[in-house]
């Protein structure tokens, strides 16, 4: 959401030839000092710090960008002898750590604004209100205000035509219109892209056969990634596997019909994958490898606690938030249903038995609060009481299965959409980003369905393209748009 605020300041007033000028007359402008503002901002800087994003690599690198930009504006603000800044349109991720019940939680929520204020409290309290955070902490901030001339000047057009200074007010109307349409974007960045795709696909045909091949030699049953890393990382991190099966062949009888998850850590997890960690050496893969046995009382011993907590539970499924790249170990895992057993499932059966069979359950933490998301799935704390968790199933049982059903239809529905999309502009593929609603792939793709051909789409013929919440053309030549484009 785009939110337009306080303008910009007048330039300060100086010698001019231009005769003609127009007063206004204005307060002098509320600072404070740099440590008030960082203080001010604490919550600001917690909700969007990139440390947070470690399993977000793209949400990561829009704030750390965004980051730098707004630090460099907040300076400027807080130099006496600069002229007002230019205006400033930032997005955000913003970390949500108790979401409403409507979102799709992937735990954070995009925010874009635009900084016009000359005014350093006001900007402070304007990016805290555009976050929906707090602003009841600036009412004691040691403000002080600057001396300002009793009758601020507004220069007349021909000031900064003369001069060559920029028009705030011109500057205001093009942040306004900052934001390019897909058909200019298109324009400026496909030969960009088209370039970067075609100088990835030698290697893009080598790791799918370096794949093959792995899986073929260790007898692997597959080899997975937790997040879309580029073909390039992805290539090293083939040949360092393939490094350490040549250097450690013993390693073969633990690998045999396994599946390798290439992820954050190393270990095992939840659904028996074993995890190499991608910044780890081989010293922890092997160890990982040679766990993997030695877990199977562990695993034995999961299974046989997920099926107490189903029977418990009238049949419902317990979930993964993405059962094909779970990072959840294995101990956590167990340790979770453990904890939940002691709580919630010490006493008789919660519900009939096969009564919940068509619902799901995600297994949380104790951090997180007793949900239904809007896909359908209950989140439920492992600490819930067995009351609390009985009555809260049972009021939205209804609800959670109509939420499910139409999540599946949109889901198949956007599916749908994005591949007649990709064959109505001759795109290679068409798809959504992790943590997109279906709803917006399917926003996004009718949009695109209802272009007439244009000169531009043309440059998506062949191309790769994603569904985001930006702009961007990844290093392997994927096209990246917000789901939200301008036309």
């Amino acid at each position: 959401m785009l939110k337009h605020l306080s303008a910009l300041s007048a330039p300060t007033a100086g010698w001019c030839p231009v005769p003609r000028l127009a007063v206004v007359a204005r307060r002098g402008l509320a600072n404070i000092s740099a440590t008030d503002v960082t203080n001010a901002l604490r919550p600001f800087y917690f909700a969007v710090h990139p440390d947070f994003f470690g399993q977000h690599p793209r949400e990561r690198a829009v704030n750390e960008s965004s980051l730098k930009r707004l630090n460099g504006y907040l300076e400027s603000l807080q130099r006496p002898d600069t002229r007002a800044p230019h205006p400033l349109h930032v997005t955000f991720y913003v970390r949500t750590t108790q979401p409403p019940p409507a979102t799709i939680s992937a735990g954070f929520t995009p925010v874009s604004f635009t900084l016009l204020s000359g005014d350093l409290v006001a900007t402070v309290r304007d990016i805290l209100s555009s976050c929906r955070l707090p602003t009841q902490h600036l009412a004691g901030l040691n403000v002080r205000h600057s001396p300002a001339p009793d009758r601020p000047i507004k220069w007349d057009k021909t000031f900064y035509t003369f001069t060559g200074q920029k028009d705030p007010d011109e500057e205001m109307r093009k942040a306004k219109v900052a934001e390019p349409t897909l058909g200019a974007w298109l324009q400026r960045h496909g030969p960009t892209a088209a370039e970067r795709l075609q100088k990835s696909l030698p290697l893009r045909t080598a790791v799918q056969r370096l794949k093959e091949e792995l899986c073929q030699r260790m007898g692997l049953q597959d080899i997975r990634w937790q997040r879309q890393w580029g073909v390039a990382h992805k290539n090293s991190q083939l040949h360092s596997l393939s490094r350490m099966g040549q250097q450690f062949p013993q390693l073969a009888q633990h690998l045999k019909g396994q599946t390798l998850l290439f992820t954050d850590q190393s270990g095992v997890n939840a659904l028996g994958h074993i995890m190499l960690g991608i910044t780890d050496v081989h010293h922890h893969w092997i160890k990982a490898v040679e766990e993997h046995p030695r877990l199977a009382m562990v695993l034995a011993q999961l299974r046989a606690a997920e099926d107490r907590a189903r029977r418990m539970l009238g049949g419902a499924s317990l979930a993964q938030r993405d059962p094909n790249v779970s990072g959840l170990s294995a101990h956590r895992a167990l340790a979770r249903l453990n904890l939940m057993r002691e709580s919630a499932l010490r006493g008789p059966p919660l519900f009939l038995p096969g009564s919940l069979r068509d619902l799901r359950l995600i297994l949380e933490g104790s951090e997180c609060s007793l949900r239904l998301l809007e896909s359908g799935v209950f989140e439920v704390p492992v600490t819930s009481s067995a009351d609390a968790l009985q009555m809260f199933i049972a009021g939205n049982a209804r609800e959670a299965r109509a939420r499910m059903n139409a999540t599946q239809r949109l889901e198949a529905e956007a599916l749908a959409l994005a591949k007649e999309c990709a064959e109505r502009l001759g795109a290679h593929r068409v798809r959504g980003e992790a943590g997109l609603p279906p709803a917006a792939l399917a926003e996004c793709c009718r949009r695109l369905l209802l272009l007439p051909t244009a000169p531009h789409l043309s440059g998506l013929r062949g191309m790769r393209v994603c569904v985001s919440r930006y702009y961007s053309v990844s290093q392997d030549g994927e096209v990246v748009i917000p789901w939200q484009w301008r036309g």
